[in-house]
């Protein structure tokens, strides 16, 4: 699509006037073979997430999606929901205790094979690094 007569385009949708994620690039012969069913091509690139056209001027409008959850909270700077600081907090927390987990799992083999031959003190160690595991498992509910 190289040459003279190459655009930008982005499609909306011509009764919701939201915009579709990616941008088109064309002439203008190609935009017309490639325009999608009930969408009207808009010269430009627009913000799929944070701005619609209004379909009774034809005016591109901010927009703010519905809120995902009660979670999150709406940031101007960079016209998206985000998670508010404790539910990004909380979901790390998370996150670091899953991988404590899967570690402390995964260096239980030798535990487990020591206790399983009898060795003296294996058990107990088995024991405690269950115990580790079931009070990181506390912090996974919710």
């Amino acid at each position: 699509m190289s040459g003279q007569g190459v655009r930008r385009f982005h499609f909306y949708h011509k009764d919701s006037g939201a915009f579709a994620e990616h941008v088109y690039s064309a002439s203008e012969p190609e935009l017309a073979l490639n325009t999608p069913a009930d969408h009207v091509a808009l010269e430009g690139s627009y913000d799929h997430l944070s701005q619609r056209v209004n379909v009774a001027t034809g005016a591109v409008e901010d927009y703010q999606p519905e809120q995902p959850s009660t979670d999150h909270e709406w940031s101007e700077a960079v016209r998206r929901w985000r998670l508010t600081p404790e539910a990004a907090a909380a979901q790390e927390a998370r996150r670091a205790a899953l991988a404590e987990i899967a570690r402390l799992e995964a260096g239980s083999l030798r535990s487990i094979r020591e206790a399983l031959l009898g060795h003296p003190g294996a058990l107990e160690n088995l024991l405690a690094l269950d115990a580790q595991i079931a009070k990181l498992r506390t912090q996974l509910i919710t």
